[in-house]
């Protein structure tokens, strides 16, 4: 239901990518029209990144497009192991009281909003963490505390 020995590199090779593309000194560019080497620019990193995210999203749950059934299977899989973790089920309350504070809901929809949450995880900018927090779950039964703080401090700064 879930690749915990899936590796996912989309953040780490487009912070990378545009890194690169960042630091690249004036004297680099002069040289770029000697060079047959293909340079990226900021939207191609983008698109094949977003690209990336989204095979390596279909990879960790097996599934053949973004409308598999195998990733919402999935995703209800993972809550209700991401959910028996204390630490984990505080950020999901936190998130929720911050985006439905003044709506009254009944427990059935409390429960559909919380599941939404953890497809917001799932979201582009967060499941490299995500991932990890989810593998560390299911494999050891627990996640790092500086992990953890790290995933709360993105939602937090987003």
């Amino acid at each position: 239901m879930y690749n915990t020995k899936f590796e996912v590199k989309y953040n780490t090779i487009e912070n990378e990518l545009i890194y690169k593309l960042k630091n690249k000194t004036p004297q680099e560019y002069a040289d770029d029209e000697y060079e047959y080497e293909y340079e990226y620019s900021y939207d191609d990193i983008i698109d094949i990144c977003d690209k990336l995210y989204r095979d390596e999203l279909l990879s960790v749950f097996g599934a053949e497009n973004l409308t598999d059934d195998k990733i919402y299977k999935g995703m209800i899989y993972v809550y209700d192991i991401m959910m028996t973790n204390n630490k984990f089920k505080e950020i999901v309350n936190v998130i929720y009281n911050q985006f439905m504070e003044d709506a009254e809901l009944t427990s059935e929809k409390h429960e559909n909003h919380q599941q939404l949450i953890l497809f917001f995880l799932f979201s582009k900018h967060l499941f490299h963490i995500t991932h990890k927090c989810v593998c560390q779950q299911i494999d050891v039964g627990k996640i790092n505390d500086e992990l953890l703080v790290t995933l709360s401090n993105i939602l937090v700064n987003n």
